[in-house]
C-alpha cells in the first residue's frame, strides 16, 4: 500500500520550531516582568518608608558630623570654653539621633523586606521543571 503525500504526517520544520521557541521565551520573559512589577508595587510602600528613614538618618548623621567637628575644633582652640562643650553635646545628640533613626531601616533590610519571594519560588519551580524535562 502506497501513501500519498497528503497521508504522511506533517512534521514542523526548523524555522517553525525556532519561531515557536522564541514566542514561548518572549511570553516567559513577559510573565517574569509582570511578576517582578507586581512584587515591586507591593514593596513600594516599604521602599518609601525605608528611603525616608535613610534620608532622615543621613541628615542627622551629617548634623552630628558637623557639630562634632565644630566641637572638636572649639575644644582644641579654646580649651575648656563653654560654647565648645555645648557644641560637643549638641553634635553628640544629633549623632545619637541619626544612629537611632538607622535602627528601623537596618531591621527592615535584615528582615527581608526587599526579598522577592514569589519570584524566587517561581524560578525554583521552573528550574526543577526544566531539569525534569531535560532528564526525560
Amino acid at each position: 500500500m502506497k501513501f500519498s503525500e497528503s497521508d504522511e504526517p506533517q512534521t514542523p520544520g526548523v524555522r517553525e520550531l525556532v519561531s515557536e521557541l522564541l514566542q514561548q521565551a518572549a511570553g516567559y520573559a513577559r510573565d517574569y516582568g509582570r511578576l517582578i512589577s507586581a512584587e515591586a508595587r507591593e514593596k513600594a510602600r516599604y521602599l518609601r518608608v525605608l528611603g525616608l528613614s535613610l534620608a532622615a538618618a543621613a541628615v542627622f548623621l551629617l548634623f552630628g558630623f558637623f557639630f562634632l567637628t565644630v566641637a572638636l575644633t572649639a575644644a582644641i582652640a579654646f580649651g575648656l570654653g563653654s560654647w565648645g562643650w555645648a557644641s560637643l553635646i549638641v553634635g553628640g545628640g544629633y549623632f545619637l539621633i541619626g544612629l537611632l533613626t538607622l535602627i528601623p531601616a537596618m531591621r527592615s533590610i535584615q528582615g527581608g523586606t526587599l526579598r522577592f519571594d514569589r519570584l524566587k519560588t517561581r524560578v525554583r519551580k521552573d528550574k526543577q521543571w526544566v531539569k525534569t524535562k531535560l532528564a526525560a
